[in-house]
C-alpha cells in the first residue's frame, strides 16, 4: 500500500509527499534495526549473566580446593622441616617416629589439581568469550588459564624423579612389619638407614622447598580466582 501511494505521489509530482513517504520508509527501517539490535543485546546480556553465575559457582569451589591444597603442602613442608632437623641431630624420639615416617613416605605425593572449569570451557567452546563485557574479568580468566596450563605441563608432573629417594633407596630405608592389631601389615621407616643414605639430607631439603613452592603456587592461583569472583560479583550486581 505504501509503495502504491509512493508511486501515485511520484506520478502526480507531489514531491513533498514523496519526501515524506521516503522518510517514513527510512524511519521504519531504522526503528526495525534498532529493535532487532535491542533484542540481540538483551539476549546477549541474559547469556552473559548465565555464564557469570556459572563461573561464580565454579570459582567458589575452586577457591576452597586450592585453600585445602595449599594448607596440605604447607603441612608437608613443615613435616619435612622436622625430618631435616632429626637427620641433622641424628636423633629421633620414639614419639616422633610416626611423624618422621609420614614425612618420608609422603614427600613424593603431589596430587593433581581437580578444579572445576566447566563454565569457562563452555564459554570458550561456544565462542562467547567476547560476551563478557568487563575487560578486567577477561584478563583474569586468561591469567587463570595460563596458570593452570603451566601447572599441568611444567615440572609439577615430573616431580617424582627429582623429589625423593630412588626405588632402591626406598627399599633400603622402609620395611613392612606385622600390623600391631595382628591384622595385615604396616610400613616402618628405618631412621638409621636414612642416616647412612648418601644425600638423604639434600633429598629432604629439596622436597621441603618443592612443597613450599607448590603451596605458594596454589595460593597465587587461589588469589586469581578470588579476584575474578569479586569482579563477577560486581558485574552481577549491576
Amino acid at each position: 500500500m505504501l509503495l502504491r501511494r509512493f508511486q501515485q505521489h511520484v506520478s502526480s509530482q507531489n514531491w513533498t509527499a514523496v519526501v515524506l513517504d521516503f522518510f517514513v520508509v527510512v524511519l521504519g527501517l531504522f526503528m526495525g534495526l534498532q529493535i532487532d539490535g535491542w533484542n540481540e543485546n538483551r539476549k546477549d546480556a541474559i547469556r552473559e549473566r548465565e555464564y557469570l553465575e556459572q563461573l561464580q559457582t565454579d570459582f567458589n569451589r575452586n577457591i576452597d580446593i586450592l585453600t585445602m591444597m595449599a594448607e596440605r603442602h604447607e603441612e608437608m613442608a613443615g613435616d619435612l622441616m622436622f625430618a631435616i632437623g632429626a637427620v641433622k641431630s641424628e636423633a629421633l624420639a620414639p614419639e616422633d617416629e610416626e611423624r618422621f615416617k609420614w614425612a618420608v613416605m609422603t614427600m613424593q605425593q603431589v596430587p593433581p589439581m581437580s578444579l572445576n572449569m566447566a563454565g569457562y570451557r563452555a564459554l570458550v567452546a561456544a565462542g562467547d568469550f567476547s560476551l563478557l563485557s568487563d575487560s578486567d574479568l577477561r584478563s583474569l580468566l586468561v591469567s587463570i588459564e595460563a596458570e593452570i596450563e603451566f601447572d599441568q605441563n611444567a615440572y609439577w608432573r615430573n616431580l617424582g624423579d627429582s623429589l625423593g629417594f630412588s626405588d632402591e633407596e626406598m627399599f633400603d630405608i622402609s620395611r613392612t612389619v606385622p600390623h600391631p592389631s595382628g591384622k595385615g601389615i604396616a610400613i616402618e621407616v628405618d631412621f638409621g638407614a636414612i642416616l647412612d643414605t648418601r644425600g638423604a639430607l639434600g633429598v629432604l631439603a629439596n622436597a621441603r622447598r618443592t612443597h613450599s613452592q607448590i603451596a605458594q603456587n596454589r595460593r597465587q592461583l587461589r588469589e586469581l580466582f578470588v579476584e575474578a569472583n569479586s569482579v563477577i560479583g560486581e558485574s552481577l550486581s549491576r
